[in-house]
């Protein structure tokens, strides 16, 4: 689809935005309405819905006789940055000539109307009290307290927007899908839906879709996952990290094609917080060990690390980190399961809630009942929490605490 009068191309998804945008401007719905865009893998969901707001603000540069404004909100700056503004960016070559200015420390595009959109996120509800807006768009907002969207939604004026991949039910489904299916603004999009995809891009998600069950009903379909096999019930994203917890420590699961990851532990009142500090592949130990020293590591507090790496122990043993290998041994993955899933878990990181989020125990073939080992997904964060689980918790009597087997 091409739009004439801006001179862009875009997608149905664009179209479907853009439609109930103008809508609710125009006061077509009985409340401030809750856009949700519930989709899989490389549909262009974010992007078109990205667009959609740059051209709004082009053609709507007032909204109550005041200037537009529209706050774009991500888990963290990071992941705004690898997600909702790189894909402004691109999509801001094409609105240059209605492009005031873009404010890099602000994060903020002014158009030379004067509306703007600004991208933020926010650490506490409390912070999300500040300022009001007429658009708001939540990216990724599985990885965001519903606390938060909250505040912000009581603060926007014409509509809010939401998307997702639907790995497992959280608050959306639970506080805003019904509301959105009755007032018809809920949209379950695919990759079919991305007339822009590479083909070879195509062919890999319907390769996968082909051999994994999850993979198909979430990422090719856009179908919410069950929560029957899911083996951490109960975790939801968090955004503070408590300074008074007890057991204070890290766990390090090591890596170089695949992720190394670092994550902050600690046991607060009842409840597990674990915070990801390193997320990344192909580092080498003095880059890992600069990291370390810029995120101010404690070399005081214990780090429990995977014990199959005794070489990079020892290595960052001599950088003056009081690193230690994790018991491990045959069960050492299931009792470190059973033992981190008997607490509340309160998890800080994108990558760290989407491990969460898509650990599940493998099912019979024969049966689909569950089995009582973990089936192939990410799992270098989660491995790395429970080194520091298996070393600090005490295995406490099971109760409603991971799926029946």
């Amino acid at each position: 689809m091409t739009n004439a009068a801006l001179e862009i191309n875009t997608s149905p998804i664009f179209a479907w935005v853009w439609e109930r945008m103008d809508k609710a401007v125009r006061g077509g719905y009985a409340r401030v309405p809750v856009l949700i865009l519930q989709g899989g893998t490389s549909s262009g969901k974010t992007y078109s819905t990205i667009q959609a707001l740059f051209a709004f603000c082009v053609l709507n540069p007032t909204v109550n006789k005041k200037p537009t404004v529209i706050t774009v909100v991500g888990q963290d700056v990071p992941n705004l940055k690898k997600g909702a503004l790189l894909d402004a960016e691109r999509i801001a070559e094409a609105f240059e000539r209605h492009i005031e200015r873009y404010h890099r420390t602000d994060k903020e595009y002014l158009f030379t109307n004067g509306a703007k959109i600004q991208f933020t996120s926010y650490e506490t509800a409390q912070d999300a009290k500040a300022g009001k807006r007429d658009i708001l768009f939540v990216n990724e907002a599985q990885g965001i307290g519903h606390e938060i969207f909250s505040q912000l939604k009581m603060r926007t004026s014409v509509v809010s927007i939401i998307d997702y991949n639907p790995d497992t039910p959280f608050w959306a489904h639970e506080f805003y899908r019904a509301q959105a299916l009755a007032d018809g603004t809920f949209c379950r999009t695919t990759y079919l839906d991305n007339p822009y995809l590479p083909e070879q891009v195509r062919a890999s998600i319907e390769e996968r879709a082909a051999r994994d069950e999850n993979f198909r009903r979430v990422y090719a379909e856009g179908r919410t996952g069950g929560t029957e096999n899911l083996i951490y019930q109960r975790v939801e994203p968090w955004v503070e990290f408590p300074q008074d917890g007890r057991r204070l420590g890290y766990g390090l699961d090591f890596g170089y094609t695949d992720p190394l990851a670092l994550v902050e532990c600690c046991e607060h009142g009842e409840t597990i917080y674990c915070r990801e500090l390193i997320y990344e592949s192909g580092l080498t130990m003095a880059t890992l060990t600069a990291k370390m020293k810029e995120l101010n590591v404690s070399r005081r507090l214990p780090i429990w690390a995977d014990a199959a790496r005794p070489e990079m122990i020892t290595e960052l043993r001599r950088n003056g980190f009081n690193v230690a290998a994790a018991k491990k041994g045959p069960s050492s993955v299931l009792y470190g399961i059973q033992t981190l899933a008997q607490y509340p878990i309160r998890a800080i990181g994108y990558n760290l809630n989407r491990e969460f989020r898509q650990y599940k125990w493998k099912l019979h073939s024969a049966t689909g009942k569950t089995i009582q080992e973990p089936s192939s997904s990410d799992d270098h964060a989660l491995d790395a929490v429970r080194y520091w689980a298996v070393m600090n918790l005490a295995a406490r009597p099971r109760h409603n605490s991971i799926v029946s087997i």
